[in-house]
């Protein structure tokens, strides 16, 4: 029988951590084991991270990528037995379908490859991500690096263009790490050492580019899988990219394959002269998501915007 290693990091989540189990628990019908570092919270988290027999939880002064790295080390070391691993975030609750994904993920995944749902990756797999690539010390944007350093390192990233998660409600979440002069110093840190030197400059030195961080990234991706390949309804579809006029046809191209038509909402991104496409085919299907999304990212949704292309 398959069994799932899942690891993740958590600071001060008393709020959140909870719902995130329990939506797990009820969701997910594999054998599994979570691995969580926690960064010596000071609410409580650490306690209802003990409550449960199938988490092995342990404190550990980290920022968020560390605390994975942590997380995921301890993971292999004390967890050997576990087939596939994937990481999480302890504020999210997961789509009905969770244990479909799952499956159509196994079915057809391939030795050295990574899914985009939490790096979903084989035990072997992970052994050889260990000694080539670890989480950096970083507080945002370390997905995005992980993501970056796989690909440098040889190994095929896959992202996933279906809702994989859902962002539980929580307001003014970088103030949970600190406060005052201190809440000051830590946004100087995130978007000077995390952002500028991690995310724009570490990646255009790897790909030799300093074409926008984003693009590079979505440019070296093996591919994106989408609901009919995953053995998925196909009105789940749900896909963010970056805009960029050869990128989308190569989207175009694959999606149409599946689909005869899809739906394109364009959205600004933080810098303003760039812009995020959300791709749909069936709104209703992804409407909360997508809803969900939009107040992450502080935006509103305007249904006159939506364009429609044909695909056949």
């Amino acid at each position: 029988m398959v069994k799932l290693g899942i690891y993740g990091t958590v600071y001060n989540s008393a709020d959140t951590i909870r719902t995130t189990i329990e939506d797990l628990k009820k969701k997910l019908k594999y054998d599994f084991v979570i691995s969580v570092c926690d960064n010596f919270s000071k609410d409580g988290t650490f306690e209802i991270l003990k409550e449960y027999d199938f988490i092995d939880a342990f404190q550990r002064k980290s920022t968020r990528g560390l605390g994975r790295q942590y997380a995921l080390e301890n993971l292999i070391k004390n967890h050997p037995d576990v087939d596939y691993i994937f990481y999480i975030d302890f504020d999210v609750i997961f789509p009905d379908y969770l244990n479909e994904l799952i499956d159509g993920i196994i079915k057809i995944y391939k030795e050295n490859e990574i899914i985009g749902f939490g790096g979903f990756a084989s035990l072997s797999t992970y052994k050889k991500i260990l000694i080539k690539v670890r989480w950096r010390d970083m507080n945002v944007t370390e997905d995005f690096m992980y993501s970056v350093d796989i690909i440098h390192k040889g190994f095929n990233l896959y992202f996933l263009g279906l809702p994989i998660s859902f962002n539980q409600e929580r307001p003014k979440r970088e103030r949970k790490y600190a406060k005052g002069l201190k809440y000051i110093n830590r946004l100087f840190k995130i978007y000077f050492k995390d952002y500028a030197l991690h995310k724009l400059l570490a990646t255009w030195i790897k790909f030799n580019s300093i074409r926008d961080s984003e693009r590079i990234l979505h440019t070296h991706l093996k591919d994106i899988l989408i609901p009919p390949e995953l053995y998925l309804d196909k009105n789940l579809l749900f896909l963010i990219i970056p805009y960029h006029p050869g990128y989308l046809k190569k989207m175009i191209k694959k999606l149409s394959l599946y689909y005869d038509y899809v739906y394109i909402y364009i959205i600004k991104r933080k810098n303003k002269v760039k812009y995020y496409l959300i791709i749909y085919y069936d709104y209703k299907t992804i409407e909360k998501y997508l809803m969900n999304f939009l107040r992450y990212v502080n935006k509103t949704f305007d249904p006159n915007k939506v364009i429609k292309i044909n695909l056949k």
